[in-house]
């Protein structure tokens, strides 16, 4: 099967602990974050030095505060797409739009001597699911790495397919959730006696 997904650009700093980029990393993380703390920052003056703010002021201030706390944390429901990826079980092609120079050549070839890392990056699942996800694909001397963002339903469905067709096919191919643990496709709440069984019936380990 081949799924079409929304290409994302993630303009991060590595994590010097775990060498991979986390939303907290991000640019737009990182700058809604110090709106947030400006804002709390100035409601905390203001009361110290008894300052009077007219209501609409004080107003003002509180929902920045709350705005950039919220954008902060909900990043992903706001990021455009940089392009589009289109995966197979054999290859990937990307088409970015936007920071071309930020993804690496394609089509990137997907063989069982490929090692394939994908890594949960952001992921909301309101009213339906909103996921950033960092794949890294080493062939030989060679990685690759980019992010996807899967926007709904469908999207998220095609890629839980894919994931199937990978893991029935016998490539390599680990996931790790927003902490660094071994998820399932997309599904940390595994209890021991159901890790056994998804290594015995794939064949994987974990």
């Amino acid at each position: 099967m081949k799924a079409e997904f929304n290409l994302t650009h993630l303009s991060a700093s590595k994590d010097p602990l775990t060498d991979r980029i986390t939303f907290t990393e991000t640019i737009e993380f990182r700058l809604w974050m110090f709106v947030a703390v400006c804002c709390f920052t100035s409601i905390y003056v203001v009361d110290m030095l008894d300052f009077e703010l007219a209501g609409w002021q004080q107003m003002l201030l509180a929902a920045g505060m709350v705005i950039g706390y919220g954008f902060a944390f909900m990043g992903v429901l706001f990021r455009r797409s940089a392009g589009k990826a289109e995966v197979s079980e054999q290859k990937i092609e990307l088409y970015p739009t936007k920071k071309k120079e930020a993804f690496p050549d394609s089509p990137i070839e997907i063989t069982k001597n490929s090692d394939i890392k994908i890594y949960v990056v952001q992921k909301l699942n309101w009213f339906t699911p909103k996921i950033i996800l960092q794949f890294s694909v080493s062939n030989k001397d060679q990685t690759h790495e980019f992010s996807i963002k899967l926007g709904n339903k469908k999207t998220k469905e095609q890629y839980l397919e894919l994931l199937e067709g990978w893991y029935r096919g016998g490539y390599s191919l680990e996931e790790y959730d927003i902490s660094g643990s071994r998820i399932f496709k997309l599904d940390r709440g595994k209890s021991y006696a159901d890790i056994q069984k998804i290594k015995a019936e794939y064949g994987i380990g974990w």
